[in-house]
């Protein structure tokens, strides 16, 4: 098959041999539809340029705002870590230890509802979502070509949503984190404070809580490196996954060129049957040699 239907990553094969017919316009029709197709590729790859330079812009200064960020909220994360160890204290002699292993237990149970809930462990896209390869066996259908494309574009959008709606804004929301998280524990001491009205359960389980959002205030970045890897991982994922659609849509645009062909050759063809018999005769059966001045045929 044409090995401009593969995957850029996939080795061309070798053209297959075609014996010549008379007057045979398959070719040029062919490449009528492939330069449709070079067309569509490029048009496909302008129209997303200008957010494939904005998120370029973007990776150097996220990868500089996000350290900053770190540092900036260090102090404070300090702060925290020591409020919530004072808390443990003063809250663990106040229940026993059944209640207090009721609560955990019972945390347990919301903790692994929330894991499902997903938004706290490290990167939101993988290097399995990014590998935009195929190869087909032999020349791909229109519909065939359409459901690659789809499976593409859903995950190319999950990735750069990622990088979009996630990793640009986390320079500033994980300072937000440390501050709501500050307030929080700030709260729960003031309860505390008041042993006359308190409720320790509750306390026990709003610290409970608040050491949780402690140990995932990174949401799975253990360092800037990790951050850095995520947001160049994602901006890949989006070159390449758009890359692969571009040429893909320039395929579908080629087959798409080439089944209208096909039709409109049908549509004339139905339409001159008995010229094309005639045609056909006269190219199997040709006139014989003139002698004597005479045509004769067979």
């Amino acid at each position: 098959m044409d090995s401009s239907y593969d995957s850029p990553e996939t080795k061309p094969k070798e053209p297959e041999k075609k014996p010549c017919a008379d007057c045979d316009l398959s070719d040029f029709d062919s490449v009528n539809c492939q330069v449709e197709g070079i067309a569509a590729e490029a048009e496909y790859m302008k129209k997303y340029q200008d957010d494939l330079k904005r998120r370029r812009t973007q990776f150097d200064a996220l990868r500089t705002a996000y350290d900053a960020a770190r540092q900036e909220v260090a102090t404070d994360l300090a702060q925290i870590t020591e409020q919530l160890r004072k808390l443990r204290d003063q809250l663990d002699c106040q229940l026993d230890e059944k209640k207090r292993t009721c609560l955990v237990d019972a945390w347990a149970e919301v903790a692994a509802q929330l894991d499902k809930c997903g938004g706290e462990q490290g990167c939101c896209v993988t290097e399995d979502q990014c590998k935009f390869e195929w190869q087909f066996v032999k020349k791909p259908t229109a519909p065939e070509v359409r459901a690659l494309i789809e499976d593409f574009e859903r995950r190319v959008t999950a990735a750069e949503k990622c990088f979009d709606d996630v990793l640009a804004k986390e320079p500033d929301d994980v300072k937000k984190r440390v501050a709501d998280l500050k307030a929080f524990i700030e709260a729960i001491g003031a309860t505390a404070a008041d042993t006359k009205t308190i409720d320790y359960s509750r306390a026990y389980a709003e610290l409970l809580w608040a050491e949780h959002r402690r140990k995932k205030i990174w949401l799975g970045f253990d360092n800037p490196n990790d951050f850095a890897d995520c947001l160049c991982l994602a901006l890949n994922c989006s070159l390449k996954g758009r890359r692969a659609l571009a040429k893909l849509n320039g395929i579908l645009k080629t087959l798409d060129c080439e089944d209208k062909g096909n039709e409109d050759r049908c549509a004339w063809l139905k339409a001159h049957v008995v010229d094309e018999i005639l045609a056909a005769c006269r190219r199997i059966c040709p006139p014989e040699k003139e002698e004597d001045g005479v045509q004769t045929s067979s």
